[in-house]
């Protein structure tokens, strides 16, 4: 039993052997599936090399649209820098004017009303009260002291 099987194995690699051993010939159909080959990859380098210059104008254009997009941005920050110095300029103006009228009107509201009543009650009274400070020193020293003498 051991020869047989020693046999049948010897056999089978004898014969793996010749079939592995045997010459492949390179033929007509071969060499026009290589030249297809390499036509087909030829093809797809230059469909390549067009999508490689297609995404480079891409991004051409989209650094351009973002350089226009930048300036337009920066325009409005400076635009609007120039309307909050403009408005802040005009609110200063504004409270100036507002504190310069007040005190304005109010020097001439006072005036107004001193000479309205200095004319008709202050005059008077102070002429009674000089009359009374001839009799009373006191009084007299407060009316010389506030130049009303």
């Amino acid at each position: 039993m051991k020869y047989i099987s020693f046999f049948l194995l010897l056999s089978i690699l004898f014969s793996c052997s010749y079939a592995l051993a045997e010459e492949v010939s390179f033929n007509q159909q071969d060499r026009e599936r290589i030249i297809r080959l390499e036509t087909k990859v030829g093809e797809i380098d230059k469909r390549i090399i067009r999508l490689e210059t297609k995404v480079g104008e891409i991004d051409k254009r989209f650094e351009q649209r973002f350089e226009q997009i930048d300036k337009r941005l920066e325009f409005m920050q400076h635009l609007m820098i120039g309307m909050l110095g403009v408005f802040g300029g005009l609110c200063g103006i504004f409270a100036g004017l507002l504190i310069w009228d007040r005190r304005t009107f109010k020097e001439k509201a006072k005036n107004e009303v001193l000479k309205e009543i200095g004319e008709k009650q202050i005059k008077p009274i102070l002429s009674c009260l000089r009359e009374y400070a001839k009799a009373e020193p006191k009084l007299r020293e407060v009316l010389a002291k506030h130049h009303l003498l």
